[in-house]
């Protein structure tokens, strides 16, 4: 009997214990500066959207990414302005062909002929997830005028951190506005182009994909949809995986991976410009998942598969 009621007892306890966390469980808040806007979880950091333009002396003015992007354990795992490429930032999304109706206006990629201009910051944090929506406006001199020749819409979700990894995904809409647009990479075989993540990269990084541990090669690397790399940021060994949905992609490049002295592109379309029309809304999907080391590549291949039938 006395055994039965301490049972109970114990089960009352654990409940109440449960109820209490979840009622004061600390959820997502957003912060303003007049740089930009942070994220955070309870007390700990999750990102830095850079809303501001910023510069380094006046050269490589940039905005519109996330830049420190943080680890499970606060660990910082992106650079900004690092000394090998300059122009590289954070995540970011850029393209280094812009092509307004017949005239080349620029090199988002490397921040050259190009302002990125954020009209609108909203945001919605609650104890499950985190949503950040930006409406930014790509401005160039055209033909002698200042014009908006695209009109973003970027959507970043952040989703509540488990013991495990924290999900991230981003929505990236582009809107030709006002004549037809062409983007596209770097005019070489790489291709560079779209997503990018520029993270440290410690010297024990190793990479991974739905075939098994693989090894960066030159080239753009056609490996399915989603990419791992694992390392050593600070004192923490974790996992950082990116996903790209392909399905939408009619002139995805591949994944250009890199082990030192640059960052991992989930390039597309590569060399080759893609069009939008004026008028035309072409959008992209990816997906940020920071995990434990040894997070199991089948849970990965769970996420991916998820994320993709997401639509």
């Amino acid at each position: 009997m006395i055994k039965k009621q301490t049972t109970t007892l114990l089960l009352l306890i654990f409940s109440t214990l449960v109820h209490w966390n979840n009622l004061f469980a600390q959820p997502f808040k957003f912060t303003k500066t007049p740089e930009g806007i942070s994220l955070t979880e309870g007390t700990h950091p999750v990102y830095f959207y850079q809303q501001k333009t910023k510069s380094l002396d006046g050269k490589y003015p940039r905005a519109n990414y996330l830049h420190p992007l943080y680890g499970l354990n606060e660990e910082v795992l992106t650079e900004d302005f690092p000394a090998d490429h300059l122009h590289q930032r954070g995540i970011f999304w850029a393209w280094h062909q812009l092509i307004v109706d017949d005239e080349r206006i620029g090199d988002g990629w490397e921040c050259k002929g190009i302002e990125w201009k954020v009209t609108s910051a909203n945001t919605n944090a609650g104890k499950n997830a985190a949503r950040l929506e930006v409406a930014v406006d790509w401005n160039t001199i055209w033909k002698g005028d200042s014009i908006t020749f695209v009109k973003e819409n970027t959507v970043i979700t952040v989703y509540k951190t488990t013991s495990d990894y924290r999900e991230m995904d981003f929505d990236i809409s582009l809107t030709a506005n006002g004549h037809d647009v062409w983007i596209g990479g770097s005019e070489d075989h790489k291709g560079y182009s779209g997503f990018s993540a520029r993270t440290i990269l410690p010297d024990d990084i190793k990479f991974r994909s739905v075939n098994g541990d693989l090894t960066p090669t030159d080239p753009a690397m056609q490996v399915g949809g989603w990419v791992d790399m694992i390392a050593t940021f600070g004192k923490t060994n974790s996992g950082f995986t990116m996903m790209a949905d392909t399905t939408q992609m009619t002139s995805w490049h591949g994944w250009i991976l890199r082990n030192k002295k640059s960052m991992q592109n989930a390039a597309f379309p590569g060399r080759k410009l893609f069009k939008i029309a004026n008028g035309e809304t072409v959008t992209m999907r990816y997906k940020l998942i920071i995990h434990k080391a040894e997070w199991p590549q089948n849970a990965i291949e769970e996420k991916f598969k998820t994320f993709i039938d997401k639509k």
